[in-house]
């Protein structure tokens, strides 16, 4: 895999298909309603499936995968097994529900993972009364074991559930678990690959700007784990991990800590960095 793991984190708002009808629905639309939707089509475009949140609907549709919801539209995913029932070699291992109960963060530990996948489903906005239920891709927990980052199926951001408002623990309600041949876009290559065309030599041993996509600044909390591009002095670019220890002034710069090459800490372009 690239150091950015998978082709695409897509969102349900994604113009392409965000005015799809979800499922067999007369007017719920995969961008108001199509998280799990996109969730489960996040984890088969990591394990190597040419398939989008819209195409993805439309094979579910095909194998009746859709029941009636709890206003009478039949747009909801009918079994926690409909990937595997779509991508047989992606297989269903369970669902859990915690319900009223702390969610155990060690659950979602999957990050070093390449075969292990989780469908998280949580409370999208704590600060409202009831759930509000929101599905996403987990791509791993943090250092502290206290938080969970998931691919946030409605903005396509990866994102920490603690930065929804509350606890991690208390934002969880269930989950699905699968394996799969090969998923990425969670643990990072360390293998080098082509630097990109043009580079001045003074580039050597800099930081690169490796992602247009990462605008969520607030995102880099001290403690947090990032992974940024690196130009050795053979022209090669590979990935390295390291620890957030605060944001600069400047809204767009973050300090960092190496995590694997010694006492060394930088601060860097917010955009250079690969979450």
């Amino acid at each position: 895999m690239s150091v950015l793991g998978t082709n695409a984190d897509f969102s349900q708002r994604d113009p392409r298909w965000s005015g799809n009808l979800l499922g067999f629905a007369t007017w719920q639309t995969m961008g108001g309603y199509g998280c799990l939707v996109t969730a489960m089509a996040n984890v088969a475009q990591a394990n190597g499936k040419d398939v989008d949140p819209g195409q993805l609907n439309e094979l579910f549709k095909q194998h009746n995968l859709f029941s009636v919801d709890s206003v009478g539209e039949k747009s909801d995913v009918s079994r926690s097994d409909a990937l595997s029932v779509v991508y047989p070699d992606i297989k269903f291992v369970e669902r859990k529900d915690w319900g009223t109960q702390l969610a155990d963060i060690a659950y979602f530990d999957v990050r070093s993972t390449t075969k292990t996948e989780v469908i998280v489903k949580i409370d999208y906005h704590p600060e409202k009364s009831g759930i509000q239920e929101h599905w996403c891709r987990v791509i791993g927990i943090n250092a502290a074991k206290n938080d969970v980052e998931v691919v946030d199926s409605y903005t396509g951001k990866r994102v920490w559930l603690s930065s929804l408002g509350a606890a991690a623990n208390k934002l969880i309600y269930s989950a699905i678990k699968y394996t799969g041949p090969g998923s990425g876009g969670k643990a990072v290559t360390v293998a080098p690959t082509p630097a990109p065309a043009g580079l001045p030599t003074s580039y050597v041993g800099k930081h690169l700007f490796m992602d247009t996509s990462n605008d969520n600044i607030p995102v880099y909390r001290p403690g947090t784990n990032v992974i940024v591009g690196h130009l050795d002095a053979k022209n090669q670019v590979s990935a390295r991990s390291y620890v957030v220890h605060g944001i600069d002034k400047l809204p767009s710069r973050v300090l960092i800590h190496s995590g694997l090459f010694g006492d060394v800490a930088a601060n860097v372009d917010a955009k250079n960095v690969v979450r």
